[in-house]
């Protein structure tokens, strides 16, 4: 099996990089995945912008693993049609 060394994280509708659940899995991954780089960008509200930011990312979505939490699993759903290059696993929480 794959080794993940990137996790994006895609937090909740309406939610942050700093809410609870999104610092909590900060923390999980890294005391026990140190070497996995972690990314929980600010997402815009709107699922339309917060799509449109990822892809204008472009290269920067560098990622073997893709969480998303709540509402943030349409993002991802729609980020992995859009970016057919992303091979990743999905999580939804």
């Amino acid at each position: 099996m794959k080794q993940t060394t990137h996790l994006l994280y895609l937090h909740g509708f309406r939610s942050s990089p700093q809410s609870a659940k999104a610092r909590q899995m900060a923390a999980l991954v890294a005391e026990r995945f140190p070497r996995v780089t972690w990314w929980c960008p600010q997402l815009p509200a709107s699922p339309r912008e917060a799509i449109k930011m990822l892809m204008d990312c472009g290269g920067q979505v560098i990622s073997d693993t893709l969480i998303g939490c709540c509402f943030a699993d349409s993002r991802s759903k729609a980020l992995g049609d859009k970016l057919p290059s992303l091979e990743c696993s999905r999580v939804q929480l």
